[in-house]
Parts: C-alpha cells; sequence; structure tokens
C-alpha cells in the first residue's frame, strides 16, 4: 500500500485523479472518475511501469539505432545514435536492452528489406536456424553489423548463411564481438 503522500506525488505526476492510484495500489473497490482523467486502463499500465521500472507495451519507447551504409565486411556500420523510437511489440514488454535495427542492404533479400526495421533482445539465447546481429569487433573505431541466419557456432568459427547471393559463409570467432537474436515477426505479437 501507499503512503498517502506517495499517492499524491504519483497522482500528480501521472496526471490522473488520486483515487485511481489508490485503486490501483490497494485493488479496493472505488469509483473511478472518467471525466478529464486517463482510463483506468492506462493509469494501471503507467503505474505498472513507474513501480517495476519495466516498459510498457504499446508505448513509442523503444529506442530504434541508425546504420550507415560502408562497412568493410559486406555489412553496415553500427550508429550507437538512437534515430526514432518505435512502438514496444508485447514481446518485449520486459526487455529492458531491446532496440530496433534499420537494415542496410540486399543480401538477406526477401526476408529483410532495406529500410526495414529488425527487432532485437540481446539478452535473449540464439540457436541454429535463429536470424542474428552480428556485432563484429571494432575496426578503426567503428563498429560493422552483419544480419544473417545462424548456421551454427564452434570453438574457432561463427557459421552464417546470406539470401542475395545465396551463401554460406565462416568468421573467426575473434572477430565477432556480439551476437544478438532478431525476433519473428510472430513473436513480437506474442504469438
Amino acid at each position: 500500500e501507499l503512503r498517502e503522500r506517495d499517492r499524491k506525488a504519483l497522482a500528480v505526476y501521472l496526471q490522473i485523479d488520486e483515487r485511481t492510484i489508490a485503486y490501483i495500489s490497494n485493488h479496493e473497490d472505488i469509483s473511478i472518475p472518467a471525466s478529464g482523467t486517463r482510463s483506468h486502463y492506462q493509469s494501471k499500465m503507467e503505474f505498472n511501469r513507474i513501480r517495476t521500472g519495466l516498459p510498457e507495451v504499446g508505448r513509442k519507447d523503444l529506442p530504434i539505432r541508425g546504420t550507415a551504409t560502408g562497412g568493410t565486411k559486406g555489412g553496415f556500420l553500427m550508429v550507437n545514435d538512437i534515430v526514432d523510437y518505435a512502438y514496444r511489440p508485447a514481446a518485449l514488454t520486459d526487455a529492458k536492452n531491446a532496440y530496433g535495427i534499420l537494415i542496410r542492404g540486399t543480401s538477406m533479400e526477401p526476408r529483410w528489406m532495406p529500410g526495414e526495421a529488425a527487432y532485437v533482445n540481446p539478452d535473449k539465447p540464439y540457436k541454429a536456424g535463429d536470424f542474428v546481429l552480428v556485432h563484429l569487433e571494432p575496426v578503426e573505431g567503428e563498429v560493422e553489423g552483419i544480419i544473417k541466419q545462424l548456421v551454427k557456432i564452434d570453438d574457432n568459427h561463427v557459421t552464417l548463411r546470406q539470401f542475395n547471393p545465396e551463401k554460406t559463409f565462416r568468421l573467426s570467432r575473434s572477430d565477432v564481438k556480439e551476437i544478438h537474436r532478431i525476433y519473428w515477426p510472430n513473436e513480437l505479437l506474442g504469438l
């Protein structure tokens, strides 16, 4: 249960009626005024996001990181700047480190088209068959990324597949900084 002082402060911050905060925090059965306030559902979602520190599904808070063409190994340069925000899909509700990346190049057509956003959760495990974003070790301070299908990983190599032109190739593990799993569209929707 929230103290009265905290309820008042939270109500002011959220721009909602204090009784809504009381209802959410105590699950009390009280009437919620409808005029001039957010809906009970919106208030509860915002309250839960603040209380848990987790992002809320449906909010436009998922960072889209930029990319630039010109990678030396057939990929694209990773730009750490956030260029936009996307609505958070259901599957990424609790994924604090999730982000989107803009696709560059045509090597994964028709699965991934240039300009399309791919959604990534660096905390999600990957396996053979998954589409992944491979961050390569920096060269002259620039981090390159490639989006491919993971074929296999062994002690010395990461084997990847691309579609256009169709080919399978290996990278030395020492050239790979990180591998992040890309979500399928049906996963993003919670299916």
